[in-house]
């Protein structure tokens, strides 16, 4: 019973959320905050660059707010659009962001043709920030470590309770294979509309201050020095991270993925 009236109260919440953005959109029209949305696949630093981009007196940054987990009725928004306009005004920060996933999009049953709702939002002066990780190996396993340590981020401070791993060739493959066509399904998603591309390894991960200075020119917004508390889940020296490091040299060898054992990240 007492799981069941925890469930209940937390649907409520959900709801009153999103009736809260929708009376927002619709009462509130007066404040038009330059807005932009975060799209990047999961473990490509779309919560560091969040972070840091709060980091700027201007920017309100909201999470994944088309996650199903985030919202009522099995996670499928009544009014999607308009939810994310209501979400938009519900802060009085000049500037205001959000995250999606592409994969939230498809998940969606009430957004029917993906491509037209980004683009209804340029229409509308949202802009569109790209971000992707280009060593597909190292995204794989960040992946698969999150999953095994049951948490998806490691602050300063926090222990790390994989600090190595044997893991699974198979999966690791598949992972990599899915991985790749992820990219090439968001570089043809992204063909003819406008955007802001963001690099994890080249704008992130060694000095996030580069990454986010681009998105204040792009969001045309002074710069101001960023700060996280945000560090890497994986060793990015896989020699000692992965305990059979010698199988998955071996499995990679003469493959597309093999270039990506040597590169940083």
């Amino acid at each position: 019973m007492k799981f069941l009236l925890k469930r209940i109260r937390h649907q409520i919440r959900l709801l009153n959320k999103q009736l809260s953005a929708y009376w927002t959109a619709i009462v509130n029209p007066e404040h038009k905050p330059q807005k932009f949305i975060i799209l990047a696949q999961g473990r490509t630093g779309s919560s560091l660059l969040k972070e840091v981009l709060n980091s700027h007196p201007m920017i309100h940054c909201d999470d994944e707010m088309l996650n199903k987990a985030y919202n009522f009725s099995n996670g499928n928004v009544f009014f999607p659009s308009l939810f994310l306009e209501g979400l938009s005004l519900k802060h009085p920060h000049e500037v205001y962001g959000c995250k999606i996933k592409p994969n939230h999009l498809k998940q969606q049953t009430r957004i029917r043709d993906e491509k037209a709702f980004i683009l209804h939002f340029i229409q509308k002066g949202w802009k569109i920030i790209y971000l992707y990780r280009s060593n597909i190996l190292h995204h794989a396993l960040s992946n698969i470590v999150a999953e095994q340590r049951r948490s998806y981020h490691l602050r300063k401070g926090e222990s790390n309770n994989v600090t190595s791993l044997k893991v699974d060739i198979k999966r690791l493959e598949a992972g990599m294979r899915s991985r790749m066509q992820q990219l090439e399904d968001e570089e043809r998603f992204l063909k003819d509309i406008s955007y802001l591309e963001l690099n994890y390894e080249k704008d992130l991960l060694t000095n996030p201050q580069v990454g986010a200075d681009k998105a204040f020119t792009f969001l045309g917004l002074p710069s101001v020095t960023v700060h996280t508390n945000l560090v890497k889940v994986v060793n990015t020296n896989l020699e000692e991270f992965l305990e059979n490091y010698g199988e998955v040299e071996l499995a990679l060898k003469d493959t597309v993925f093999e270039k990506y054992l040597r590169e940083t990240s």
